[in-house]
């Protein structure tokens, strides 16, 4: 019989991106991004178990995902064959971080469930998890580090800042959006010279009153391409309220410093 090395219930955490601009694009396709997120107090809840060797096993309660596409099993089955590790692993997932809203809910689950493994069986920096986990997705290098954050690269350039806490009202269609999908579609519907704008990262080390002065906060480049792609997504949105909500990610997640009953409240952790 495999021996347990560790039970624990883990709660990953959804983000927002504050402030988001695509500035160029690698020769692999992959867009290059300066973006400021922040944890938010809104959860997903795992509860795991590492034993000592066996297979893995990822089990999605309450949404239908396919254990072959679920991040948290890529990320297990990757690390166990890179890093050489010998383990097992038990996963019962249970979502409320909606799916393609542009919350980061799937690569939070995926960076929570690394650490732990890491916390179990102590092979890896968080440098060294960084950089494995920005090869499986964008998002997940934040989620290692879980702090708000000015975000460079692909996502794996992380420099934590400091920014007033504050609470956000968010709303979230019925309504998927494919990430990869907008950014392969963004040169066909949006002008070139709408695609990408201007670095701001010389300007990290003051970052948060750099955003605010130039009435920066809550841009979001993506929004122009989201629309473009999804426009039915936006017409949801202008058709419910009357006041500007804003976009997070690709979507399909909008929000909100204005206090609305309407919309679910939540806290920059």
């Amino acid at each position: 019989m495999n021996k347990i090395l560790k039970t624990q219930r883990l709660y990953p955490n959804a983000k927002l991106n504050l402030y988001l601009e695509v500035i160029g694009q690698r020769a692999d396709n992959y867009h290059l991004l300066e973006t400021i997120m922040v944890p938010i107090s809104l959860n997903d809840e795992i509860h795991i178990t590492i034993y000592d060797k066996g297979d893995i096993s990822v089990n999605t309660k309450n949404v239908d995902i396919p254990q072959s596409e679920n991040i948290i099993y890529k990320i297990l089955t990757r690390a166990k064959k890179e890093f050489n590790l010998e383990f097992g692993a038990r996963v019962i997932v249970k979502k409320y971080i909606p799916a393609g809203a542009g919350l980061g809910g799937g690569s939070s689950d995926g960076a929570f469930v690394l650490k732990f493994l890491n916390e179990v069986l102590n092979f890896a920096t968080i440098e060294e998890l960084i950089k494995f986990s920005s090869e499986i997705g964008a998002d997940i290098p934040f989620f290692i580090i879980n702090k708000p954050a000015f975000c460079e690269g692909i996502g794996d350039i992380i420099t934590p800042i400091k920014i007033p806490k504050n609470f956000y009202y968010l709303f979230t269609p019925n309504y998927h959006v494919n990430t990869a999908k907008i950014f392969q579609n963004r040169a066909k519907l949006i002008s070139k010279n709408e695609l990408f704008g201007k670095s701001i990262a010389k300007y990290k080390d003051n970052i948060w009153n750099y955003i605010k002065e130039n009435d920066l906060l809550y841009f979001n480049r993506l929004s122009d391409s989201v629309k473009a792609i999804e426009p039915k997504l936006f017409n949801i949105v202008e058709d419910k309220f009357n006041e500007e909500l804003f976009l997070t990610g690709s979507g399909s997640t909008f929000y909100t410093n204005i206090a609305n009953n309407e919309l679910i409240k939540v806290n920059i952790l």
